[in-house]
């Protein structure tokens, strides 16, 4: 969605306080208002692509060591977004390239869904 207004600021004569307040206020609402709800990351049972957030969920069970997993991004991630995890401890991407992702876990056994960025 684009927003159709143009900026208060641009000329804007400041002769009293509140009216600047409150075309601060009116041009943050129009902001809010123009990408509330439109945020979407896809379906993660389904392993969606992202719909408007470029990336894609991945499922996968980690050993305690380093796990690789093949993603379908077609360049090298960026980064994650963690979504779920089965137990306690953290979980670290330690490299990625165009086709897998790899991370590590300070624990084992855990399952965990994450959001891998493009």
């Amino acid at each position: 969605m684009k927003l159709s207004k143009t900026s208060n600021y641009n000329g804007f004569n400041i002769t009293k306080p509140q009216d600047y307040i409150q075309n601060v206020d009116t041009d943050l609402t129009n902001i809010f208002n123009a990408f509330k709800g439109r945020i979407r990351f896809g379906d993660v049972d389904n392993q969606y692509r992202g719909e408007n957030v470029e990336g894609e969920f991945l499922v996968f069970a980690s050993s305690g060591t380093t796990t690789t997993i093949t993603h379908t991004l077609g360049t090298q991630a960026t980064g994650f977004l963690l979504i779920n995890k089965s137990g306690y401890g953290d979980l670290y991407m330690v490299s990625s390239t165009k086709t897998t992702a790899t991370f590590a876990s300070s624990t084992t056994a855990n399952t965990y869904k994450v959001f891998l960025l493009k």
